[in-house]
């Protein structure tokens, strides 16, 4: 997270380190959870974060135009809840 932000979390009192720490271990654990077999995850009044599969596909070299594979994977998507998407654009 970036400083602004733990700043404001911290209220100004000092605590700015607690605070940096339950971030942390906030995203720890989330990551902890996604990575042993979790599909989703749930943050309150920001979003969700999903587990996407990516099948193998073609690519292009954008240097050269040679054709390139492109391994499956899975991915993180991030889904906004409606409240901040309200609070964006209000």
């Amino acid at each position: 997270m970036n400083n602004p932000f733990r700043y404001r979390l911290s209220d100004g009192r000092e605590v700015e380190t607690q605070a940096r720490r339950v971030l942390e271990v906030q995203a720890d654990a989330i990551v902890e959870h996604l990575a042993t077999g979790g599909r989703d995850a749930t943050l309150p009044g920001l979003g969700k974060l999903k587990l996407s599969a990516r099948i193998t596909r073609t690519g292009r070299n954008p240097q050269t135009g040679e054709p390139v594979q492109i391994p499956a994977r899975v991915v993180v998507k991030f889904a906004p809840a409606k409240a901040l998407t309200d609070a964006i654009n209000p």
